[in-house]
């Protein structure tokens, strides 16, 4: 499968025609392109898959390229994507999810990459602590959201992972239930974010189907199911800024209806999203705002 090689060059292409160095600006200067890329499924021919590549290469222009739901399924571990829907506004539908392409990955980037981080974590033991406390709290009953705010590059992701992945800590919470959704991948796709939030829930013992947040009582769904497991959660929502605005009005739900369940809620956005991120009973919630690193912890890096 050469999918990986083809996006990775249509980024390569996109990023030279909006950014021309000396050499390609001769090539690209004045240009203006979409890239539409597929993979053929079963369900359709060859002729088809044509087709539907060069519909989704007129809408991305200019200077933009979209893919299909297979092509982001199997690339989504090394490319960044956010959902586009519709399309264009008054475009007519197009038979599938569609996702624009940002650009590679870095090494690792937001909580939802896997594998070790090849720079340590310098200056954010203390934040660590106050996760773990947190944690504590919610141990003993009393839920807690926590809003995790700061500006692009701060390590809000980072932070939340080192925090994930202690092996000592997954030890102390092997009962506790854990979802989590990234928000970059499912901006622009109504509910999509709130679906893959409670998706992995289904898979817990007691839960006999499903829980679908389209449906009017997906909220206390979930609610129900967390009172039946009897177990403390740990939910995240990273680059909160990014999922869609159905999404976040069912998490402002949730969080106004779960005032007595032992809930740990970690909220990672951006400064420019304080006025528009969710709440609900004020006595719950916290505000961390990441800072620069010292000099100090700078040297160490």
């Amino acid at each position: 499968d050469n999918t990986d090689l083809v996006v990775r060059a249509a980024t390569e292409i996109l990023r030279q025609v909006r950014q021309p160095n000396e050499d390609a600006a001769g090539r690209f200067r004045g240009a203006s392109l979409g890239v539409g890329i597929v993979s053929k499924s079963q369900r359709q021919s060859a002729s088809e898959s044509i087709t539907f590549a060069f519909r989704l290469a007129a809408l991305a222009q200019p200077n933009g390229g979209l893919v299909s739901s297979a092509v982001y399924s199997n690339t989504v571990e090394h490319f960044d994507y956010c959902g586009v829907c519709p399309t264009v506004p008054k475009s007519e539908p197009v038979s599938e999810m569609v996702f624009r392409l940002i650009g590679a990955k870095s090494e690792i980037s937001g909580t939802h990459q896997t594998g070790p981080d090849t720079i340590p974590l310098v200056g954010r033991h203390e934040l660590v602590k106050m996760l773990d406390d947190s944690c504590r709290e919610v141990a003993d009953g009393r839920p807690v959201v926590l809003h995790l705010i700061g500006e692009p590059g701060m390590g809000k992701s980072r932070l939340l992972r080192e925090w994930l992945n202690d092996t000592a800590r997954q030890n102390d919470q092997r009962e506790w239930i854990r979802f989590y959704v990234h928000g970059v991948p499912y901006c622009g796709y109504p509910l999509r974010a709130g679906n893959h939030l409670v998706k992995s829930l289904s898979d817990y013992p007691g839960n006999a189907s499903p829980l679908l947040p389209e449906a009017a009582t997906a909220v206390e769904d979930v609610l129900s199911l967390l009172r039946r497991l009897n177990r403390p959660a740990i939910m995240i929502v990273d680059d909160l800024h990014w999922v869609d605005d159905p999404s976040c009005r069912l998490l402002t739900s949730f969080l106004e209806t779960a005032t007595t369940l032992p809930v740990f809620v970690i909220l990672a956005y951006r400064s420019s999203f304080i006025s528009e991120a969710p709440y609900g009973m004020l006595s719950l919630h916290r505000r961390v705002f990441l800072q620069e690193l010292g000099r100090a912890d700078l040297k160490r890096l």
